[in-house]
């Protein structure tokens, strides 16, 4: 119905609301880790599948700018393996028209172990396996990033860091 088109677009606006104003609170997205003193960042991050859809309508929102794009990218981290996945096909279908940096991909497919290690860990999963053939055939995909998943994800190279990382307490 139309009330409940309007309720899904205001939930949206919302959203891009709460958006703007973590970029507005941290300011330089230098560090991203300063998104943790952001108390709307923390409670978007602790619970990304509430906001899983609001966060895919801005991703692809022609209306927010890059470093607002990365603060949504990066709050849907926690996803589970095959919700992260599947966000990660999305955005590799918004690098692929246009609608996304790729800055804004590389926070959301392949984010600095800090903020998560899951398609790393879980390189052999099928659907993991599929979306890095994707990247890796993607003429939007940089050479650098496809030598990273075709040397150090692919061959189990980089879960082996991060296991390393983690016993070492570099990681959690």
């Amino acid at each position: 119905t139309d009330a409940d088109f309007q309720r899904e677009l205001d939930w949206v606006d919302d959203f891009v609301a709460r958006i703007r104003h973590i970029k507005a609170a941290v300011g330089d997205l230098t560090w991203t880790g300063g998104l943790l003193r952001v108390p709307e960042f923390r409670e978007v991050h602790a619970d990304p599948v509430t906001y899983r859809e609001a966060a895919v309508a801005a991703l692809e929102a022609p209306t927010l700018g890059e470093e607002e794009k990365v603060i949504v990218a990066l709050s849907m981290q926690k996803l589970a393996l095959p919700e992260l996945v599947r966000l990660s096909e999305h955005v590799l279908d918004l690098l692929e028209t246009g609608r996304v940096s790729e800055t804004v991909f590389n926070h959301a497919v392949f984010p600095t172990y800090d903020w998560n290690t899951a398609l790393v860990e879980g390189f052999a999963d099928p659907a993991v396996q599929r979306l890095l053939q994707r990247v890796l055939a993607s003429p939007h995909v940089n050479d650098g990033r496809k030598q990273i998943v075709r040397d150090e994800i692919l061959t189990g190279n980089a879960q082996k860091d991060v296991v390393e990382m983690r016993e070492a307490g570099e990681i959690r």
